[in-house]
């Protein structure tokens, strides 16, 4: 009988994915086709990532040789070939994945197959043990959206919105359009938003998109110039608008992007990367989201950033009769709430 199984469990922590190798020993016997000789355990914590392919390592002994064993391939649980197959095993392998394995704290553990053939002129006294890679990365963006909790009528450049996006630690992203659904109610009509732009949330003075008057329905921001999101780091961005000084107290704008739709590019390939959602926690240190309701409050109210009536620079506080206090106050407590929400989404990042 020929025996294959690994001596100890291997692990190999990536980013946020964990994978284990797990000691697993099977009785293997020459000429037997589509035998199992190991199983890995893969995890992945918070947002996770996707995983393009997995390299082991396969070492022989007992008088094996690793060109005994062939076809090899991973198996999921639902008993599917999900990676290329490896004709001839070597002492190194890299199994790349049919379809980019996803894998977070959503989807839990997946257990991986290792199955080859095993050729029968194998040694009757040999052992194989196979040793986990560290897995490649597909090139990933997170995206996500807070809105403010209200802003006041009559503001200018008031910030309704902060769109967050988050590069993995594969690549670096550029964005270069993000569609953003706005809808009003309660009173308020879309037509009260006008000039709304995408800014740097940390210069707000400036403007990466055009001047658009959104009127309700999925708004497309194409940025001046691609927005380039460094691998392993986040950037926030804000969606700023003026609010007519006629729109209803109390009336409603709800706005949502959609992360598939963001238009993303690997920076180094050019090759198209499909956003995905935050999972968890957001980078202000919020519930993550995607999509959120702001509501219109009197003039020198509202706990937006914009500018009230004025027309000085955006982000700073409403200076409406009574307003200047409130809102500085809550700006200074959404500002500690990013920073320390920013250190957990980027740790978060794969």
């Amino acid at each position: 009988m020929l025996v294959a199984g690994i001596a100890a469990a291997q692990t190999v922590i990536v980013n946020g994915i964990t994978a284990t190798l797990t000691p697993v020993t099977s009785v293997l016997v020459p000429g037997t086709q589509n035998a199992t000789v190991g199983t890995f355990n893969i995890s992945g914590n918070g947002n996770g990532g996707q995983i393009i392919s997995l390299p082991t390592s396969l070492v022989a002994g007992g008088g094996a040789s690793v060109s005994h064993l062939t076809d090899c391939q991973l198996f999921n649980a639902a008993n599917s070939s999900v990676s290329n197959n490896i004709a001839t095993a070597g002492t190194a392998n890299t199994f790349t994945f049919t379809t980019p394995l996803t894998v977070n704290a959503a989807t839990g553990a997946q257990v991986l197959t290792v199955r080859c053939d095993v050729a029968s002129g194998a040694s009757a006294t040999g052992t194989y043990t196979f040793i986990a890679g560290v897995p490649m990365l597909a090139a990933r963006l997170l995206a996500n959206l807070d809105t403010a909790p209200s802003v006041p009528r009559g503001s200018q450049d008031v910030t309704l919105a902060n769109l967050s996006f988050g590069a993995g630690s594969a690549a670096s992203i550029n964005v270069t359009a993000i569609p953003v659904t706005i809808s009003a109610g309660n009173g308020a009509s879309a037509l009260n938003l006008t000039d709304c732009r995408i800014r740097d949330a940390s210069n707000l003075g400036g403007s990466l998109s055009g001047s658009i008057n959104p009127g309700g329905g999925t708004v497309q921001f194409v940025l001046s110039s691609p927005l380039t999101v460094a691998a392993g780091t986040a950037q926030m961005l804000a969606l700023t608008c003026d609010v007519s000084s006629t729109t209803s107290v109390g009336g409603t704008f709800s706005l949502s992007i959609t992360p598939s739709t963001v238009a993303a590019l690997n920076a180094a390939t050019g090759a198209s990367v499909t956003p995905v959602a935050v999972i968890g926690t957001g980078p202000n240190g919020l519930p993550a989201s995607t999509s959120g309701t702001v509501i219109v409050s009197a003039e020198g109210t509202g706990t937006g950033t914009g500018t009230g009536t004025g027309t000085g620079t955006p982000g700073v506080p409403n200076t409406g009769s009574g307003g200047a206090a409130p809102i500085a106050l809550a700006l200074l407590a959404l500002s500690a709430a990013a920073v320390v929400g920013g250190m957990k989404y980027l740790r978060k990042l794969a």
